[in-house]
């Protein structure tokens, strides 16, 4: 899930995490979910796990981009590594 958590209330937290846990191996499709989120606070998120990934050697700094940007920041992905 994109976004801050916090600012839902605890029953739908719950909810999102169950959900979260039965989709934890799927791989076919991408669940998507995004709610609670600050513009400021979703582009330092992306940043942060891009800078983490660069740092990893998971992608090199050449590849980020302007699509690499928004595709990244529209996914669950992106704070997979936070």
């Amino acid at each position: 899930m994109i976004g801050e958590r916090e600012l839902l209330p605890d029953g739908v937290i719950r909810s999102v995490e169950r959900v979260e846990e039965a989709h934890r191996h799927f791989r076919k499709a991408l669940l998507e979910l995004c709610s609670g989120l600050r513009r400021t606070k979703g582009v330092v998120d992306v940043v942060r796990s891009l800078a983490t990934r660069v740092e990893n050697d998971t992608i090199s700094a050449d590849e980020i981009d302007e699509d690499c940007f928004t595709s990244f920041s529209t996914t669950n992905n992106a704070l997979a590594e936070r």
